[in-house]
Order: C-alpha cells, then sequence, then structure tokens
C-alpha cells in the first residue's frame, strides 16, 4: 500500500511524503527493487540527479540477471524523468525485445508523456499492436 500511496505523492510533487512512503515500503520489502526504482524515480523528478544515477547504477547491474527484465521499464522511467530520452528509449527497445510483461503498462506511466510524440516510442506501440 506504500509503494501506491507514495506514487500519489509523487504525482502531486510531495517529495517528502512520497519518500515516507518509499521508506515504509523499503522496510516491508527491502529486497524488491522496483522500491529501488521508485526511489531514484522520486530523486530525478526533485533535480536529484547523482542519487538517482547513484541507484540507477544499481538497477542495471540487477536488470542483467536472469528474471529481472521487468527492471527494463523502471530504468526507462527514470532516464525519462532525467530528460534522457535517447536512453529511456533504448531501456523500452530493450524490454520489448525481450518481451518484458512490465512493458504492457506502457501507456499508463506518467514519465513517458514526454516521450509518446517520439517515432520511436510510436513504432514500439504499433509492434505491440496498441492503437494509434
Amino acid at each position: 500500500m506504500h509503494y501506491f500511496i507514495g506514487l500519489i505523492y509523487l504525482r502531486q510533487k510531495k517529495y517528502e511524503e512520497a519518500f515516507a512512503e518509499f521508506r515504509k515500503e523499503k522496510e516491508l520489502s527491502p529486497d524488491d527493487p522496483r522500491v529501488d526504482a521508485l526511489l531514484a524515480l522520486a530523486y530525478a523528478e526533485m533535480g536529484n540527479r547523482d542519487e538517482a544515477v547513484r541507484i540507477l547504477d544499481k538497477l542495471k547491474r540487477l536488470s542483467a540477471l536472469e528474471g529481472h527484465d521487468y527492471l527494463f521499464i523502471n530504468i526507462a522511467a527514470i532516464y525519462a524523468a532525467m530528460d534522457e530520452r535517447d536512453q529511456a528509449l533504448a531501456w523500452l527497445e530493450k524490454a520489448y525485445q525481450v518481451h518484458s510483461s512490465s512493458l504492457t503498462l506502457i501507456m499508463s506511466i506518467h514519465e513517458f508523456q514526454s516521450l509518446r510524440s517520439d517515432p520511436r516510442f510510436q513504432d514500439i506501440l504499433r509492434r505491440m499492436s496498441f492503437p494509434p
């Protein structure tokens, strides 16, 4: 529950409240890298690039492990939040190439709004048979 409450706070740009919820979730799920991804996303949206990149590096190492391709979309969202369009799209393409089930969330992730007009994003949607 803290995960989702934190996301709501993040969308409202209530960063302190979001961090508090994400930390509570981290206590309950210390080994879940998706919580780390949320923390990195919050740091990226706040403009704390150094902290976002520190966590992002950890997530990228984990994503190389078998069964962790679900992190590709999280990594893409963090890059999108840091306005690194090419990196975000490269990670979305990786998710597509491995048929990551998390890619089905592509249209519901707020950070990808800035990518929607990009032809590469549109191409991924087309290959996934999403309506235009």
